[in-house]
């Protein structure tokens, strides 16, 4: 569900329902996440990251739908496979 951020003139900071603190960014013209309570519940967009066990996309695939879509994109694949021998 999407929500309506404050005007930054009025407030530079706001936090949001689910306890996301956003900070205005001046120099960009956007809102900025300033602190999280998910912090360690997603993954990276830049440098790398790391998940264990499996990863599940479920929701339609109809990219015109309204609701949830599940599309993965991948603009580079590498898939790296170790092999353990005894």
């Amino acid at each position: 569900m999407a929500f309506q951020f404050p005007d930054p003139n009025t407030t530079s900071e706001f936090t949001a329902a689910n306890g996301v603190v956003y900070a205005y960014d001046n120099t960009d013209g956007k809102w900025v996440v300033k602190s999280s309570p998910f912090q360690g519940d997603y993954v990276k967009k830049t440098g790398g990251d790391i998940m264990d066990g499996p990863l599940s996309v479920m929701g339609d695939r109809d990219p015109n739908a309204e609701g949830v879509e599940s599309t993965i994109k991948a603009y580079t694949l590498i898939v790296d496979v170790m092999v353990t021998c005894n």
